[in-house]
């Protein structure tokens, strides 16, 4: 069985990841282009941010640096 959460409020802000994993280009690239290009993301009544999330790795253009963010997601870190 599933269950589904339907929000009764709508979203209001996304953010836009690209670089969790420095080696990995095709977010990167997208981001870059939508921190430039920012219209192209932008609807009415929604807040869109993009970000580099891990710039040092995608600088050396290796999947990380001090630790995997993918790996991360433990309790203590949420």
């Amino acid at each position: 069985m599933t269950s589904c959460h339907i929000a009764e409020e709508h979203i209001q802000k996304v953010a836009i990841f690209g670089g969790t994993h420095g080696n990995e280009l095709t977010g990167v690239f997208l981001v870059k282009h939508w921190l430039e290009n920012g219209a192209e993301i932008q609807r009415t009544g929604l807040e869109v941010k993009p970000f580099i999330t891990n710039p040092r790795a995608v600088k050396k253009c290796t999947r990380y640096i001090d630790c995997d963010l993918n790996r991360i997601f433990d309790l203590e870190n949420l």
